[in-house]
């Protein structure tokens, strides 16, 4: 089943379910894998693939829902997985990868979220 009416929040929300739930050690739902796979398959299916390694050239909308797709598939399958985590501000919830050495980063940027998190603890005696 090819999502085609509105690819773009249903990727997104499958993206931050499936995010989500592992950042939180959680199973991820299989309908978001569901969603994500289908969109990368249909856009592989009109794909051009060329080169040596092997370059995807999709066409039309695949051009932005294609690349994130597969994007997101091969974090799903990569080793950095392990390093995803979502920012915790209810107002975010973005997710990212904690590159840090130590896995340490607490904040998807500290120039905005981080910063709102010190301030609001500086202000609240925290």
């Amino acid at each position: 089943m090819r999502y085609v009416d509105q690819p773009h929040p249903s990727l997104r929300s499958a993206i931050g379910e499936a995010g989500a739930a592992i950042a939180q050690g959680r199973e991820p739902p299989s309908s978001a894998f569901d969603i994500i796979r289908d969109l990368a398959a249909g856009a592989l299916q009109s794909a051009t693939v060329s080169g040596v390694p092997a370059i995807l050239e999709f066409e039309g909308i695949d051009q932005i829902v294609g690349t994130i797709a597969w994007a997101a598939l091969d974090l799903l399958r990569g080793d950095e997985l392990s390093r995803l985590k979502q920012c915790p501000p209810d107002d975010c919830q973005w997710l990212f990868i904690d590159r840090t050495k130590n896995l340490s980063r607490r904040w998807c940027d500290m120039a905005t979220c981080g910063n709102r998190a010190k301030k609001h603890a500086h202000r609240h005696g925290a």
